[in-house]
């Protein structure tokens, strides 16, 4: 038969290793909770900095040559930027071959063509660029990375 010292280090070792318990549960719940909070606030960040992240040049309704300029603005400088052309007769999104280079001010430059040689005169193209921290690879985009955040698109037309 046990004697009542001999219980009471049982009881006391039993509610210290329930303590430690708690203490790991709550300590694992409050990481969780820290970090959807993060998580959270950067998606916020995102969603208030988008409207800044933007094509300047061409404007709506311009008119492109086949292999063009474009230009814009990022306030997402630690990311890459792609431009995105999507003919809108097929809708068919396509990285441009390099990502933008981007200056100290966030605004960005890059070239883009528009079509072929042979297909593509007259017809109406989306721009649009993307921000990413994934290297991407020129062609169809048929795979979009998890954190890409897309600016809002310029409708442009090739003339020749």
């Amino acid at each position: 038969m046990k004697n009542k010292s001999q219980v009471s280090r049982f009881e006391y070792w039993a509610g210290v290793a329930s303590i430690c318990g708690l203490i790991v549960t709550l300590g694992g719940l409050l990481y969780t909770v820290w970090k959807d909070t993060k998580s959270d606030i950067k998606r916020v960040e995102e969603q208030i900095a988008r409207p800044q992240f933007r094509v300047t040049y061409p404007l709506d309704g311009d008119f492109v040559e086949m292999n063009d300029l474009v230009k814009g603005w990022t306030p997402y400088s630690n990311k890459m930027i792609y431009i995105v052309i999507t003919p809108i007769q097929t809708g068919d999104d396509f990285i441009q071959d390099t990502n933008a280079k981007i200056d100290a001010g966030g605004f960005w430059i890059a070239r883009a063509i528009f079509g072929t040689a042979a297909v593509g005169t007259g017809q109406k193209f989306l721009i649009r660029a993307i921000a990413t921290q994934d290297k991407l690879s020129a062609g169809p985009l048929t795979k979009k990375p998890a954190d890409v955040i897309f600016s809002e698109g310029v409708y442009v037309t090739r003339k020749r």
